[in-house]
Parts: structure tokens; sequence; C-alpha cells
């Protein structure tokens, strides 16, 4: 974990140096709009503090990826998404920003098959439930 980082966009966004749609903030953490959605709703959580990527977190802050993944489902109720008809998770082990982020998308039926068959696959991309088992193993190792 480390304060906020110049270069990092995701920073940037947190920091307000770059405008963005903001969907949910509190001391800790901001969600938006991705930039090149998935589907009508694609939104990124994200902390305000500059942690690189999800398999780079120890096992005590698996308390992060809990609450991102509340703030997740409450953004997509808030912007009338279905929590049923979702995927919420991160980009493993190729990340294209590294600042950790959760990707909160719905509907996921209707994702386009390029970004389901491709850039959300289980290859690239890990659920919340699978990041926290995944902390969870490292701090059993």
């Amino acid at each position: 974990m480390s304060a906020r980082q110049a270069t990092c966009v995701f920073c940037q966004i947190a920091g307000k140096q770059i405008e963005s749609k903001i969907r949910y903030e509190d001391s800790q953490f901001v969600a938006f709009p991705d930039r090149s959605p998935a589907s009508k709703h694609h939104y990124l959580i994200i902390p305000k503090e500059h942690h690189p990527k999800v398999n780079l977190l120890g096992p005590s802050e698996s308390h992060l990826l809990e609450a991102m993944g509340k703030i997740a489902e409450q953004v997509l109720e808030e912007n009338g998404a279905s929590v049923s008809d979702a995927k919420i998770g991160f980009h493993w082990p190729i990340v294209s920003v590294h600042h950790l982020h959760l990707h909160a998308i719905s509907p996921a039926s209707q994702m386009s098959s390029l970004f389901k068959k491709i850039e959300f696959s289980s290859a690239f991309f890990g659920t919340l439930p699978d990041a926290i088992a995944m902390l969870q193993k490292n701090n059993n190792s």
C-alpha cells in the first residue's frame, strides 16, 4: 500500500485531477464508469490509496476486496443494474492499469462475445470470491 502516485491515472481520478463521473465515493474508495464498457453498466471500484494489483496484496488486505465488493453491488443497484446478472471481479495476471480495480459489469449476459470470451474469460479474469480465496491461500502458504 502506498500514497497516490502522480503518474497513475486511477490515482489522478481518485485525487480529482482527472474528471470522471463518480458514482460512489467515501474516504477510502471511488467508483466510476469504465471508459470502454463491456455492457450497459460497467463500473470500476478503486481504493484511493495506490495498490498495484490484486495478486500483490497481502492476506491482511482481504478486507479491501470485501469492501470493494459491497460497493460494486451498491453502485450496480443504484444505477438500475441487475446484481444477479453481474460479473464482478479482477483482471489477472495481466492488467492494463497497475492500480487495484474491481470490475462490476451488468448485464453480464449481454456482454459482447469478444469481451465475454477473451478479456473476461477465466484465463484473464477472476471473480471476487476467487481473489479473496487467493489471498487466504497465500496466508496459509
